[in-house]
């Protein structure tokens, strides 16, 4: 992890993963985060697709569950192409959500969610890991029900 989260109010082991950036301790449900900018989240959905996959298939293998946090608005992933800092990309929006597709019909045990900022990304891990049955939870929906309620 390159830029890895900092939290205040609990303590950080820092060790390597198999798959993933964080698991909350306790895991009773086995779940991971995988935190992801929205370039990095660009390219492992374009050029590193096949090791993504890999990495999901693993967790799957270890029965774990990943939450893919995107630091970015669901708005900026659908118009990827359109944002100034974004104009290496050459993959379209298209594409890359039918990647995010074909991966949901392969596999149940992840789901991508465009958390926002980086503040509020950090502010959305520590909802998530205080979350039960997480694998029924479409989180993305759950985001976006909370901003309408506070527009």
């Amino acid at each position: 992890e390159v830029k890895p989260y900092k939290f205040l109010d609990c303590r950080m082991i820092i060790k390597k993963l198999d798959f993933a950036d964080y698991c909350p301790n306790p895991n009773p449900e086995n779940m991971y985060i995988e935190r992801k900018e929205l370039s990095d989240w660009a390219g492992v959905m374009s050029k590193g697709y096949e090791r993504f996959e890999r990495e999901i298939q693993r967790a799957k293998d270890n029965n774990a569950y990943i939450i893919i946090l995107i630091e970015s608005s669901f708005n900026d992933l659908l118009s990827i192409n359109y944002l100034p800092h974004t104009k290496w990309i050459c993959a379209s929006s298209e594409f890359l959500m039918k990647r995010v597709r074909d991966l949901y019909i392969k596999f149940d045990n992840f789901q991508m969610i465009a958390g926002g900022n980086r503040t509020e990304c950090i502010n959305l891990f520590n909802k998530i890991i205080k979350l039960e049955n997480i694998k029924f939870i479409d989180i993305q929906y759950y985001i976006d029900i909370l901003k309408e309620k506070s527009e």
